[in-house]
């Protein structure tokens, strides 16, 4: 089975050249339309990356702020020493609670008998229909 070989005509060789300037012309531009968004991408992401870098400096630069200067550069032994040496570690509530002595003065101000309705206020007929009401029901 010979294959007999294609001659090509005169017109149709013009054809095919044109059809692939065409074709080649549009693969330019399409690596072009690709080279521009990637270099878009690359300017967004780098500048992100820019943003994100500051604001975990600013984090750890706020951290470290936090930490009083005499105790940045100290070693972890000196450090433990430090802490056993302080007070005992307290609630700060408990430490005001027992400054203060404020169970002694909360039970001193309490009264025995404490009503429900402050005796400086005049009755109305609500507050009496709600007095009355209230001992009905116990």
């Amino acid at each position: 089975m010979n294959k007999r070989k294609r001659v090509e005509e005169f017109g149709e060789s013009k054809h095919r050249q044109v059809r692939q300037r065409i074709l080649q012309e549009r693969k330019t531009d399409i690596l072009e339309n690709l080279a521009f968004e990637l270099s878009d991408k690359i300017r967004r992401l780098r500048s992100n990356a820019g943003l994100l870098a500051s604001t975990i400096r600013m984090r750890g630069e706020m951290r470290v702020a936090s930490i009083p200067r005499a105790q940045r550069n100290m070693k972890l032994r000196d450090f433990q020493n430090f802490l056993s040496s302080n007070t005992p570690v307290t609630p700060w509530r408990t430490r005001i609670q027992e400054f203060y002595k404020l169970e002694e003065l909360s039970l001193s101000r309490r009264k025995p008998n404490s009503a429900k309705s402050s005796p400086s206020r005049a009755p109305t007929p609500t507050r009496v229909i709600k007095q009355k009401a209230s001992t009905h029901g116990s």
